[in-house]
């Protein structure tokens, strides 16, 4: 019951450098601060890493999903959003703006098709 479990967390760490597939969006949905790495196979790299030709990171602040270069980046950001309330509500915010404009609407051309599958 991700409603549940979304009540409970103050924030979602992504483990790397592989990630854990719908969890992520599940967090953003519901507005959890949501931690990522820099690689390939975590929500931020599904969904911007064809932004990095070469792998090689730049400026990530300017993403809507906080993401961290290093493990030792992660740990500090991380250390970060449970220190800083503020830091937590506007990470959040920023996930879940993100999921609204960008993968809910997936959800709903979705439901959509399948709808006219059914009634065809």
């Amino acid at each position: 019951d991700t409603r549940l479990y979304a009540a409970a967390l103050d924030l979602f760490l992504e483990s790397f450098p592989l990630g854990t597939g719908v969890v992520p969006y599940q967090a953003l949905g519901a507005g959890i601060p949501l931690l990522s790495y820099f690689s390939q196979a975590t929500i931020f790299g599904v969904n911007f890493w064809h932004e990095f030709p070469g792998g090689t990171p730049g400026n990530l602040e300017r993403y809507p999903i906080l993401c961290a270069r290093t493990p030792q980046e992660y740990v500090e950001l991380a250390a970060r959003l449970i220190a800083d309330p503020a830091f937590r509500v506007e990470v959040g915010a920023r996930g879940r703006r993100f999921f609204e404009e960008n993968i809910q609407q997936f959800r709903i051309l979705t439901l959509r098709t399948l709808a006219l599958c059914h009634d065809g």
